[in-house]
């Protein structure tokens, strides 16, 4: 027997439950009040493109940007709600830092970049709570004392969903290529 693909799951809050509107591959549509566990059992039958309306990629896209523009307005209280408490980042020192690091880190300054440029190269979604992005960073230090020049490295981020959004849970930047002029 083989199960038919749910193609859009949208789900409301409903009181005690929740109000699912399903379509499959078939055409079939149909709403029905459901637990969360049950949500959650329907969600991996189906290949995913949005979540409850939302344009996967657009939203981790837009918190891929809102990243780079807290780091760079050395926010670290706006960076708090794009990063998971467990995240794990290769940072630019080439140490693993957590979150309370990388906060330390941007409220200091010490990840500021000029001319930056990502270039998205792969964006694959695993299930509705996990997403990668891969692909190409360009930039310059905005804070000579990091470098001159232009940096160029790969990149792959992790992201995860929870109940107040997209969270980055994994990042590794390696770079590739630079023609820095410091020592």
């Amino acid at each position: 027997m083989t199960l038919p693909k749910l193609t859009n799951l949208t789900v409301t809050n409903a009181g005690d439950g929740y109000v699912v509107h399903v379509e499959d591959d078939a055409g079939l549509v149909m709403e029905l009040v459901a637990t969360r566990e049950q949500i959650l059992l329907m969600d991996s039958f189906r290949d995913v493109t949005a979540i409850a309306g939302e344009d996967v990629r657009s939203a981790i896209e837009d918190a891929e940007t809102a990243v780079v523009q807290a780091t760079n307005a050395k926010d670290a209280n706006g960076l708090t709600d794009l990063l998971s408490s467990e995240v794990l980042i290769n940072s630019p020192a080439n140490k693993v830092i957590g979150r309370d690091q990388m906060l330390e880190m941007t409220a200091k300054g010490e990840m500021t970049y000029a001319d930056y440029v990502r270039t998205t190269d792969a964006f694959s979604l695993y299930g509705s709570r996990i997403a990668a992005v891969m692909g190409e960073e360009r930039f310059s230090h905005a804070d000579p004392a990091f470098g001159d020049g232009t940096v160029i490295r790969r990149y792959t981020d992790v992201w995860a969903k929870d109940d107040y959004g997209w969270k980055l849970i994994i990042r590794q930047a390696t770079y590739t290529t630079s023609d820095e002029t410091s020592e």
